[in-house]
C-alpha cells in the first residue's frame, strides 16, 4: 500500500498577515520563516489526526482488492472519489467502473465497498495495481477548516516561533504544549479495520 499526494492545497489554512498578527511581528524581515512555520503546522497536524485541512488530490494504491469487499481510505474527510484505475503495465490503465461499487463519505474512516464480490477489480500479479485518485479536505477555504485546528495551528506557530532549537540540553526538551494537543484530539483518526 502506498499513499502518493498529487497536488497540494492550494492556499495554508492560516494567511500570514494573521498569523503574523498572533505572533505580533511586525513588518516583513520574518516572513519566510512565519509562512515555513504555517506550512509546517499544517502537515504536523494532518500528520497527527490523520486528516487533511486544506483539499488535496491524493492517490492511493494497493496490490488487490480487500476480500471483504470493503476498502478504507486511509485518509479523511473525502470529498470524492474522482475514479480507480487499474494498472498493468507501465502508464498503461483501465479505469474501474464505478457502476461496480458504491462510496461512503460519510464515515469517520470513509470507505469504498463493492456490489458485487464476485467481481472485484483484476489486475496481474504486480505491486501498487490498484489506484483510488481522491480528493480530502475540509474545502477549499480557509474558513472550512475546523475553527480549534486553526488555532491549534496559530499555537504551533507560535511556540515553534519563540522555541527555535528543536531540543535543549541537560534534560529541557521543546515539546508540543498540551493544549495543542487538546485541541487536535477530537479529530484524531481511529483505524477501524
Amino acid at each position: 500500500m502506498a499513499l502518493q499526494l498529487r497536488s497540494g492545497p492550494a492556499i495554508e489554512p492560516l494567511s500570514l498577515v494573521d498569523t503574523k498578527n498572533f505572533l505580533r511581528v511586525d513588518g516583513s524581515d520574518d516572513d519566510i520563516l512565519v509562512a515555513s512555520l504555517i506550512a509546517a503546522a499544517r502537515v504536523y497536524i494532518e500528520t497527527t489526526i490523520g486528516k487533511i485541512l486544506i483539499n488535496e488530490n491524493w492517490s492511493y494504491f494497493i496490490d488487490k482488492w480487500p476480500t471483504s469487499g470493503t476498502l478504507y481510505l486511509p485518509l479523511s474527510p473525502v470529498q470524492s472519489i474522482e475514479e480507480i484505475r487499474l494498472h498493468e503495465n507501465g502508464e498503461a490503465y483501465e479505469v474501474f467502473d464505478p457502476t461496480n461499487y458504491v462510496v461512503d463519505l460519510i464515515s469517520h474512516q470513509p470507505r469504498i465497498k463493492l456490489i458485487n464480490l464476485t467481481a472485484p477489480p483484476v489486475t496481474g500479479a504486480g505491486l501498487n495495481q490498484i489506484e483510488v485518485r481522491f480528493a480530502a479536505g475540509f474545502g477549499d477555504l480557509e474558513s472550512d477548516v475546523p475553527e480549534d485546528l486553526r488555532q491549534a495551528m496559530l499555537m504551533l506557530c507560535a511556540h515553534w516561533y519563540e522555541q527555535r532549537e528543536p531540543v535543549g540540553f541537560g534534560g529541557s526538551f521543546n515539546e508540543i504544549p498540551t493544549t495543542i494537543t487538546a485541541l487536535m484530539n477530537n479529530y484524531k483518526s481511529y483505524r477501524v479495520q
